[in-house]
């Protein structure tokens, strides 16, 4: 009986619900026909979340150095809401940038190329700078000139999002040095 303050206090729960339906169908119907793996090479975009996050934090700082005032946890006055808060953003970054400096010294592995591309095909990774080069795959496909002791395999399939099975060789990830140009392109024919 508490959700029904008002005769109208039911309308605002089905539009509520309404809404929570149409969001879940929009982002089920997002993510199954729009979304695609983004893969990031930096950590700059989570240092920048972390960095911007320092604004809803601060205001969060400023809501309970308000309730503390009202409660009496505090003195009264205006220069508290403005104190605390921009003391907090100060430590907050103080301290963010403390970690993220700290997190920069990682190890740069001695790899080859092909070591890599090896190691990121284990991982499901199959896209490497050949088969994501066009001008590359045409050339091996219809002129057939190929550097393939550069890539380690005679045929180069293009890397298309959402299809890593053409990256694949039986069941296997398709691995440099694997060589694939025995086999021959299953051609299709009208059938009856």
């Amino acid at each position: 009986m508490m959700c029904f303050v008002t005769p109208n206090a039911w309308k605002v729960f089905g539009f509520l619900i309404v809404f929570v339906v149409l969001i879940y169908v929009i982002d089920y119907f997002k993510f199954l026909r729009f979304t695609s793996i983004t893969y990031y090479t930096t950590h700059r975009l989570n240092d920048a979340f972390a960095m911007w996050f320092a604004i809803p934090m601060t205001a969060l700082s400023a809501v309970a150095t308000w309730w503390a005032m009202k409660c009496g946890y505090l003195p009264h006055g205006i220069g508290m809401i403005a104190l605390i808060p921009s003391i907090f953003l100060v430590v907050y970054i103080m301290i963010l940038n403390y970690l993220l400096t700290k997190q920069k010294s990682f190890d740069l592995t001695d790899a080859t190329y092909h070591e890599t591309v090896e190691e990121m095909a284990q991982q499901g990774k199959t896209f490497d700078y050949f088969n994501c080069n066009p001008i590359f795959c045409l050339r091996n496909k219809w002129l057939n000139v190929g550097d393939t002791k550069v890539v380690g395999r005679s045929r180069v399939v293009p890397y298309v999002p959402g299809k890593y099975y053409l990256q694949r060789s039986n069941g296997k990830s398709l691995q440099v040095g694997t060589p694939r140009g025995d086999e021959e392109e299953p051609e299709f024919k009208a059938g009856k």
